[in-house]
């Protein structure tokens, strides 16, 4: 049987409205306060409460930045696999000079053999690649075609890093130890 709704309405708003009970609402309030126990404090103190949503946010933070840096690729690296620049190495007296192709980068290292400080002078040809920078040399001055810093113990790092013109099919690098030529290397570009 279907319940006509507005019909329903009519006759609830035509009912004439009636009071509760005085005493109804404290009844009802004191059987329930019967019912539950007394309210106790909480156990954690304001303090408590930061620390452990202080150590919560630290402990995400941590996750995040392992994340990005043992995830994500280095910044200006490649964002496929590679397979890792095969240096050459070339052998003088006083140095030795690793020279690799990354991207479009020739990085040449020479590594002092001696114990001895030499001055190292890096040149190369400007018709077929450029400076671009120099890493782990503080005294370093370059020009148009060379580069000149000094190495002064075997364990010191120094990379020149020459950025090739891609029309180039090879460029010549020549490293000098204190003005004499020591390596002569053609480095295929392509």
């Amino acid at each position: 049987m279907p319940v006509d709704e507005e019909q329903l309405i009519r006759e609830l708003d035509a009912m004439p409205p009636e009071e509760p009970p005085g005493d109804l609402r404290s009844s009802i309030m004191a059987g329930i306060a019967a019912e539950r126990p007394a309210a106790r404090p909480v156990a954690f103190t304001r303090t408590p409460r930061r620390f452990v949503f202080a150590a919560g946010w630290a402990v995400a933070a941590l996750i995040v930045l392992t994340f990005l840096l043992l995830v994500r690729p280095p910044s200006g690296s490649e964002p496929y696999a590679t397979m890792a620049p095969i240096a050459t190495e070339y052998t003088a007296d006083d140095v030795t000079v690793s020279v690799w192709r990354e991207g479009d980068l020739v990085r040449v290292q020479p590594r002092l053999t001696g114990i001895e400080p030499v001055t190292i002078t890096v040149r190369w040809d400007p018709q077929s690649a450029a400076f671009a920078g120099i890493y782990g040399a503080t005294d370093a001055s370059s020009q148009n075609n060379q580069t000149t810093f000094t190495l002064f113990a075997p364990s010191q790092r120094s990379v020149v890093s020459l950025g090739v013109h891609p029309a180039a099919g090879a460029t010549a690098v020549v490293v000098l130890v204190d003005e004499v030529e020591a390596i002569r290397a053609e480095v295929p570009l392509n």
